[in-house]
């Protein structure tokens, strides 16, 4: 199978599993090699949301050049290297693309590595007062910590970024209370 099968049926599986990886409100980093910082573009910022929440991607030889391991049962991830290469043959010059992938893992998925993660920027946050105490009144347990934001239905919890990173306070409070809103649907589907 192509690089561009490979991405082309990973990008339609997510799709079908109601996965839209191209925007989140909060900010946490662009999505990188932890070791060389050159942020993932195109393509591989897609096939790098559809399937992890880490902001951070490390190769195998990178990892174990850190002193870290791969935790048991993760899955690497596909990213692709796209170059046009040129060749000369009897004074002509061609220039043809090639692609290849390679294998990372995210953050999330190492352990005892030494590297130093980057702080982020923090927003200063100055939240709309009655859209607070609307979420202030959720029965709902909620955490403010890591990258994602969703409902746990079997814990009863919502997991949200930290206030701070996200893009505004406009962005965190629809985000929150559209959790919060889908908390008991999923309870009346249940029963």
């Amino acid at each position: 199978m192509k690089v561009n099968e490979i991405i082309t049926e990973k990008f339609i599986e997510a799709l079908n599993k109601g996965v839209c990886p191209w925007q989140k409100p909060w900010k946490v980093f662009d999505l990188c090699n932890g070791v060389s910082k050159k942020n993932y573009r195109g393509i591989n910022q897609f096939l790098l949301r559809m399937l992890s929440s880490d902001d951070f991607f490390f190769t195998f030889n990178q990892i174990k050049e850190l002193g870290g391991r791969i935790k048991k049962g993760a899955k690497s991830h596909m990213v692709v290297y796209y170059k046009l290469l040129k060749t000369e043959r009897d004074n002509e010059t061609k220039t043809f693309p090639m692609m290849r992938f390679y294998k990372v893992f995210g953050l999330s998925d190492i352990e005892g590595m030494k590297w130093k993660q980057p702080e982020v920027k923090k927003l200063e946050f100055s939240p709309v007062e009655e859209a607070e105490k609307l979420i202030n009144k959720c029965i709902i347990q909620i955490k403010h910590g890591g990258s994602r934001a969703c409902y746990y239905p079997q814990e009863h919890k919502i997991d949200l970024p930290p206030k701070e990173n996200f893009t505004s306070v406009e962005a965190r409070q629809p985000m929150m209370i559209s959790k919060m809103d889908l908390a008991p649907r999923i309870i009346a589907k249940k029963n």
